[in-house]
Parts: structure tokens; C-alpha cells; sequence
């Protein structure tokens, strides 16, 4: 049955996507309390998410499909400068440094992931004409453990780590969509209850892990330079609870399932919201409790216009995209 869903449309990953992005945008939200006070809660977020990107990395594998050099260009690198643009243009009405002098090589704080999907959708039909795509998974993984030790993989050098370090989820995506692997296992009778249980276990275990060892907390971002066993365990933690994660979703039409078949629009829009309000309006009330409220709950909620038809036609003329061939 679900063999034949695939065919149509998948509710898990839809299911998957729209609390990603919903935990994309809180992270993005909370980036000035980081920024600005180190606040250990914001820190914690990383603890309870460290599977975010990997995820979308993932989905985003699987459903790679080769593509013209200018069909790739316009679908993920016109829309990442475009937005990076006008985000970087908002960047400036805020009185952080941080982001007021973030240069364009950043991509726009957080326009990244479309300029990562611009370079695998150029390179990876390359590697697998020549090599076999497991052994491309475990050659991205060993540059993976070996690059991000090296000061030059930073954000500021067109975010050389993130490119790195999801390439491997991007490769295990298309790997489990070539095997049906992923189909085999969630139609398996009780593959979504162990799913679940290895899920929180792992979680749980990463949380009480980052209490006692806090440095640990943002290696799972993989896009800071971080000593070899930091990285295998971030690496280890984000690949175990992205698989559960793809296993134990249900695959049932719910009331967030049509947003989250829509989450590019969000995706490229939050920041409209998140610069002039969180990095800029808010800052001399961050620290009182309708500040967080307003940064935290309020301005996340108000993202939600982004999920919109409305929003998608306004974003596909702004950054010339054609949803239909995606």
C-alpha cells in the first residue's frame, strides 16, 4: 500500500517537513538570545533538535532527480541570492555586528541549505557516474570526519562545512530511495514502535549527554571547525534520530500535512519577519518575559502566513520559481 502512496504523495515526509521548518524558525528566532546573553536555554535547543538539517538533507536526497545546469541554477541558487539580498538589506537595520557585518558568502544567514541543494544538485550526478553511490557515502562521510577539523570550513568561506558535512545525508537519502530501504522498513510490523523508542532513547541520552558536557551541544550543527570525537558523536547522534525519524512518522493526512507540502515558502520568507522584529524591534525587551514571548511564540506564529497559496504565488514571482517542475 504505502509502495503505491510513494507514487502519489507521501504524507510521512510532508508530516516530517512541517515540524522541521517549525524548528528551524524557533532556532532562528532565538538566534539573538545566543547571540547577545549565551543563554543556555537557546544552547538547549540544539540539544532537543539535532536532527533538523539532517532531515531535510535527507528528504531532499531522496527525491533527487538530475536536473539541466540551468534548471538547477534557477531552482536553487537565483532564489538563495535573491533572498540572501533582501535578508542581508533587513540585516542592516539591526544594531548586532554580528548580523549587521555578516558578508554575502554567509548566503544570507540562513539561505544556506538552497546554495548546499545548488552544489549537490551539480556534483553529485558526477560522483555516482564514477563511483558506486555506497562507497560515495562513505567517502563524503571520511571528509566529513576529516575536513571540519580545518579552520577554513566556516560559515564566512561559502559555508564550506555545511556543504561537507550534509553531503553524507543528501547521499544517504538517494541511497535509501534507490533500495527502497526506507519503504521496506516502515512496512515491517513493528518498525515505527522500535522507531520511536530508539528515537527518544537517543534523544534523551544526547540531552543528558550536553547537560554534562555542554560543548558537545552545537557540534551537531556540523559547521564549526570541533576536535575528531565531537564530530563522529555529532555525526552518530543526527544519523541515528534523522532515520528514526523517517521510520516512525505517520503516514496519515493531518491537520499540518498541506503545510508541510509547502515549506519552501516559509523556508525563504521567516526572516522577513525574524531580522526587523527578533534582531532589531525586540532587542531592548528581549529579557523580559512579553519580549521572549513575542521573539519565541509570537513571531513563529506569525511565520505561519508563509504556509499560505497567497504567499507561495507572491515568493515563485519574487524569485522567478516554478513550483510545478520541482
Amino acid at each position: 500500500m504505502e509502495r503505491i502512496m510513494e507514487k502519489e504523495r507521501v504524507y510521512y515526509f510532508d508530516n516530517i517537513k512541517f515540524w522541521l521548518i517549525m524548528c528551524v524558525i524557533v532556532h532562528h528566532a532565538a538566534a539573538p538570545y545566543q547571540i547577545l546573553d549565551n543563554a543556555a536555554w537557546q544552547r538547549g535547543l540544539y540539544c532537543l533538535t539535532p536532527f533538523t538539517m539532517a532531515t531535510f538533507a535527507m528528504i531532499s536526497g531522496y527525491f533527487f532527480k538530475p536536473k539541466s545546469f540551468w534548471q538547477t541554477t534557477r531552482l536553487y541558487l537565483l532564489p538563495c541570492l535573491i533572498v540572501s539580498a533582501i535578508n542581508i538589506g533587513l540585516g542592516q537595520l539591526s544594531p548586532i555586528d554580528y548580523i549587521r557585518y555578516m558578508p554575502i558568502t554567509c548566503f544570507g544567514y540562513a539561505m544556506w541549505y538552497l546554495w548546499a541543494l545548488y552544489v549537490y544538485h551539480l556534483i553529485v550526478p558526477w560522483l555516482t557516474k564514477w563511483i558506486k553511490l555506497p562507497y560515495c557515502i562513505l567517502i563524503s562521510i571520511a571528509a566529513t570526519l576529516i575536513l571540519l577539523r580545518y579552520p577554513f570550513f566556516n560559515p564566512v568561506n561559502l559555508q564550506a562545512a555545511r556543504l561537507v558535512s550534509y553531503l553524507p545525508y543528501f547521499l544517504i537519502g538517494l541511497w535509501l530511495h534507490q533500495t527502497n530501504l526506507l519503504t521496506d522498513l516502515r512496512n515491517w510490523k513493528y518498525s515505527q514502535a522500535l522507531a520511536t523508542m530508539l528515537f527518544l532513547t537517543v534523544l534523551a541520552f544526547n540531552i543528558v549527554w550536553c547537560i554534562y558536557r555542554p560543548g558537545y551541544a552545537f557540534v551537531l550543527k556540523l559547521d564549526t571547525c570541533f576536535t575528531l570525537p565531537k564530530i563522529i558523536y555529532g555525526f552518530s547522534i543526527s544519523t541515528i534520530l534523522t532515520l528514526s525519524l523517517l521510520v516512525m512518522s505517520p503516514n496519515e493526512k493531518r491537520w499540518f500535512t498541506p503545510l508541510g507540502a509547502r515549506t519552501l515558502a516559509p523556508y525563504l520568507c521567516h526572516m522577513l519577519l525574524i531580522l526587523p522584529i527578533n534582531w532589531w524591534l525586540t532587542i531592548p525587551i528581549r529579557s523580559t518575559w512579553y519580549g521572549t514571548c513575542i521573539n519565541i511564540i509570537i513571531v513563529p506564529l506569525l511565520t505561519m502566513i508563509f504556509f499560505t497559496p497567497t504567499a507561495l504565488k507572491i515568493v515563485k514571482k519574487v524569485c522567478f520559481l516554478d513550483f510545478k517542475k520541482q
